[in-house]
């Protein structure tokens, strides 16, 4: 299964990746730097990416903009944000353009690779 990883952080991508490998669920990332290259990754995917993640913090995104423009254009595509901080209004603004997720960055490292690994087993 493929899993898209949208960030112009490259520790965030690197931690994505080790927690996508401590999964053990036979995935692979790829990453995107820019927005509109993760829309240029899923407009050519085939097989589909399984999950796509998005750091909203990522230069090109909008925030939630960003999202809410991957959930239309994409919507067979569960979509997680990735955030770097807690912040009331974006959790419920993803909540209402329908992603599957919100992982703060703050969270501790066993939270974020419970989640991820929960999403990737199709516990939405």
């Amino acid at each position: 299964m493929k899993v898209l990883l949208i960030s112009d952080q490259p520790l965030t991508a690197c931690a994505f990746q080790t927690l996508l490998q401590h999964c053990d669920c036979n995935a692979t990332m790829q990453t995107a730097s820019r927005l509109g290259e993760g829309m240029r990754m899923l407009s050519k995917a085939n097989p589909a990416f399984k999950l796509a993640l998005l750091d909203i913090d990522t230069l090109g995104a909008g925030r939630m903009h960003g999202a809410a423009l991957l959930r239309r254009l994409w919507p067979e595509v569960p979509l997680t944000v990735i955030a770097s901080s807690e912040n009331d209004e974006d959790l419920v603004r993803s909540i209402d353009i329908g992603v599957m997720g919100y992982l703060p960055k703050t969270a501790c490292t066993q939270t974020l690779a419970h989640a991820l690994h929960r999403m990737l087993a199709g516990h939405l």
